[in-house]
């Protein structure tokens, strides 16, 4: 599990440094970012050296994000690309934490409306103008989001947002077998679930044969087909195309990978690749050779894509 800081000059020191090392020593991943990576210094003197700016950051590789306060995330808001990630993120159903100030870019994000939560008490009004429901409580936790007040709080905040993560993992493991499907690719042979039984396939999600996102993706999985080929791995993308489309779209741009129609979306819905309008939700995901789903992207940027695959399946084989 990955859960990403954000972080900005005038952070508050300890509101940083605690749920930063507690994580890590709860087994998460942590990534630090910011709107412009370097070193950035705390109210108390502390700094950090960032490397991760947000703009080149996939939402859907994050469970959590995490926002200190103190002078910083009055200037984090500012950044369109920070409420969006926040955004992203918590409309993937990940957790988000924020502490004393911190609910400033929950707000700036969009997503505070009917939340009961808490705050540092100087911005109690801006908390409820949101249309969020403000308590004074060491911290609060409703609808996937935990907030607290001071640095002071720090040691129940931290439980219960680690509680809330190890929730959301608990769900997805739950839910990590592919589910049955019987489908056609794009010669018209039949291929079904059992077909993937016995080996490890990427299996992505896309809405649409030849336009450009759809082809750029396509070829980059092409270009690393020497890859993939050498770790014994398939790779399949789904879209609502019918065969005839997809078997011009691999002809026109000399495509290696493997296509299926999923022109119902059944398969898409099963597994959540489906957005809002039944449209599908650009996705991929990585299933062992016992049909579990060990790893997923939802929302995918096609940039850098690939290769945030690759480097996932270095580290599983």
């Amino acid at each position: 599990m990955k859960i990403l800081i954000l972080l900005e000059d005038g952070y508050e020191d300890l509101e940083f440094y605690y749920p930063y090392l507690r994580m890590q020593e709860e087994g998460f991943e942590v990534d630090v970012a910011a709107p412009k990576k370097g070193r950035k210094t705390g109210k108390n003197g502390t700094a950090y050296d960032v490397k991760l700016e947000v703009k080149d950051l996939n939402p859907s590789d994050y469970s959590g994000v995490f926002i200190p306060g103190g002078y910083a995330p009055d200037k984090l808001r500012r950044y369109e690309e920070i409420n969006k990630i926040v955004r992203e993120v918590y409309k993937n159903g990940g957790i988000i934490g924020s502490i004393c100030h911190g609910p400033h870019v929950l707000i700036s994000s969009g997503i505070v409306k009917g939340v009961t939560m808490t705050s540092f008490y100087s911005i109690k009004d801006d908390v409820i103008n949101a249309g969020a429901k403000w308590v004074d409580k060491a911290v609060v936790v409703d609808k996937r989001i935990v907030t607290s007040r001071a640095p002071a709080d720090l040691p129940k905040l931290l439980p219960a947002l680690i509680k809330e993560l190890k929730k959301i993992n608990k769900e997805v493991n739950a839910q990590n077998n592919l589910p049955e499907f019987e489908l056609v690719d794009e010669e018209g042979r039949k291929v079904t679930s059992n077909d993937l039984k016995g080996k490890w396939t990427v299996l992505y999600f896309f809405p649409k044969a030849n336009t450009p996102g759809c082809t750029r993706e396509a070829k980059d999985f092409s270009e690393n087909m020497g890859f993939f080929r050498k770790k014994g791995i398939n790779i399949i993308g789904v879209s609502p195309d019918s065969p005839e489309a997809l078997t011009n779209f691999k002809k026109k741009h000399n495509l290696k990978v493997k296509f299926i129609s999923d022109k119902e979306k059944e398969l898409a819905r099963k597994l959540g690749a489906i957005k809002q309008g039944n449209k599908i939700n650009r996705s991929t995901f990585i299933i062992n050779p016992d049909e579990k789903i060990i790893k997923s992207w939802k929302n995918v940027r096609v940039k850098g894509h690939v290769d945030a695959v690759k480097k996932e399946i270095g580290k599983l084989m």
